[in-house]
C-alpha cells in the first residue's frame, strides 16, 4: 500500500515489543519497526511497583506522543498498552485488552486498535522454604517469566524481584530474601510483560492485525487512512418478539480528516437474533 510503503515505525518499548511485530508490517505493509527505546515502565508495571497514572487509553496515547516530542515529530511512533482483569462475562476468568496506537504527527494520523482475549496466562504460587520443581514446571520458567513477591501478614505487597534467567538464580535471590525479611510471606507470580509472556506476544501481534487493517482502509471521501469503526449500535431485535437484544445492530465507520461516516446495518450478516439471546423470551 503506497501511502505506508517504505516508511519507518519507531515502537516505544523497553521490552522488546517490536520484535512481535516486525515481520508482519512488513510483509501487510512494507514498513520498517524499530526500537524507541523509552524506559515505559514509568507509565506503570504490571507487578504494581509503578502504579498507572490515567486509564488504559490515556497511557497509551501518552507513550506515543512523549516520545514524539522527545525524538521528533517526522517519525511514526507505535505505543503498547495492556490491560488484566477478571473477566465481566465469565466467573473466575481472567480477561486481556491489548490496545496499540499509531501516531503520525507530520500527517495527523491517529488509529487506534483494541484487542480482547480470555487467553490469559497468568499463575500465582504461595511458597514457603523452598520452591517447588512443580511450580517451576507449572510456570514454564525460564522460558516465561516470574515476578518473586514478599507479603506483610495484611497482605500488603512490599518486595518485588523480577528478570530471573536461571532457575539457581531465582532460588539464591529467594533464599537471600527469607534471611532478610523472615516476617514476609512469598509468592511466585507471572511476568505479565511482554518478553517474558508469549501468550501475551500472540495477544499483542492479534492486536496488530487489527491495527493494520485500519491503516490499509482508506476513507471513500477524501482517501484519508484509518477509515474505521468508530462507534456500534447495539439492539437486534429478537426474532419472536422483537425485543431489542445486547447484540450488534448497526457498526458506524468514520473518517478521522473529512468526518465523512458510513453506517453499516447488520454488519454480522443477520437481521434478527436467536430467542436465547433475548431478556424477555429467556429471562
Amino acid at each position: 500500500m503506497e501511502y505506508w510503503k517504505d516508511r519507518k515505525i519507531f515502537f516505544v518499548t523497553a521490552h522488546q515489543k517490536e520484535e512481535i511485530v516486525r515481520d508482519l508490517f512488513e510483509h501487510e505493509l512494507q514498513m520498517k519497526v524499530e526500537s524507541c527505546k523509552v524506559d515505559t515502565d514509568r507509565y506503570g508495571t504490571f507487578s504494581g511497583d509503578v502504579e498507572r497514572e490515567g486509564s488504559q487509553e490515556e497511557v497509551l496515547v501518552r507513550k506515543a506522543k512523549e516520545a514524539a516530542e522527545k525524538f521528533g515529530k517526522e517519525h511514526i511512533y507505535l505505543s503498547s498498552e495492556g490491560a488484566f482483569y477478571p473477566s465481566p462475562r465469565i466467573p473466575f476468568v481472567n480477561e486481556n485488552t491489548e490496545m496499540l496506537f499509531l501516531y503520525d504527527p507530520l500527517r495527523n494520523v491517529e488509529i487506534k486498535a483494541v484487542y480482547v482475549t480470555l487467553n490469559v496466562k497468568f499463575l500465582q504460587e504461595d511458597i514457603q522454604l523452598s520452591i517447588p520443581e512443580q511450580a517451576l514446571k507449572k510456570f514454564g520458567f525460564p522460558q516465561e517469566g516470574i515476578i518473586l513477591k514478599g507479603f506483610t501478614e495484611s497482605n500488603q505487597c512490599v518486595i518485588v524481584r523480577k528478570n530471573f534467567e536461571s532457575i539457581a538464580q531465582l532460588e539464591e535471590e529467594f533464599q537471600m530474601e527469607r534471611v532478610v525479611h523472615p516476617q514476609l510471606k512469598w509468592r511466585l507470580e507471572s511476568d505479565m510483560r511482554a518478553h517474558k509472556n508469549s501468550v501475551r506476544r500472540m495477544a499483542i501481534l492479534n492486536c496488530a492485525e487489527h491495527l493494520i487493517q485500519k491503516m490499509k482502509s482508506l476513507c471513500p471521501q477524501c482517501s484519508h487512512t484509518g477509515f474505521s469503526v468508530t462507534k456500534n449500535e447495539y439492539g437486534l431485535p429478537c426474532s419472536w418478539c422483537g425485543t431489542p437484544t445486547d447484540l450488534l445492530k448497526k457498526e458506524i465507520f468514520s473518517c478521522s480528516k473529512c468526518g465523512y461516516s458510513n453506517e453499516i446495518n447488520f454488519p454480522r450478516g443477520i437481521e434478527y437474533a436467536d430467542p436465547g439471546n433475548c431478556y424477555h423470551c429467556n429471562p
